[in-house]
């Protein structure tokens, strides 16, 4: 979490602050962030969804909540500098069906 924080708190590119434009690579980097943040949101729902332990739950909810906020804070930025940001994780982020269907015992045993 912390290099994504330290990623954020990083100017865009090195161009003025008036000056929206930004380099591919940047451009890149924000949407490769959005993914990484997606899918740790849609793995925590889905550990939500199947456990039955409060340790996870309390750990689900906490990578909810902290990817969510990384999320909308990269949103804000993008918006500025004219980046899109996914709505959704793309296929190389999305946990594979065969996970989101296996039984809560199998998924989350130690």
């Amino acid at each position: 979490m912390l290099p994504l924080l330290a990623f954020m708190a990083m100017p865009v590119s090195p161009q003025s602050s008036k000056d929206s434009r930004v380099a591919e690579a940047d451009r890149e980097m924000m949407v490769d962030v959005a993914q990484a943040n997606l899918a740790e949101i849609a793995t925590g729902k889905l550990a939500l969804d199947k456990s039955q332990d409060p340790k996870i739950d309390k750990f689900a909810q906490q990578m909810i909540d902290d990817h969510t906020k990384a999320l909308d804070d990269l949103k804000k930025i993008a918006q500025s500098k004219g980046v899109e940001i996914p709505g959704e994780p793309d296929l190389a982020h999305k946990a594979p069906r065969s996970l989101q269907a296996l039984p809560a015992r199998k998924l989350l045993s130690s």
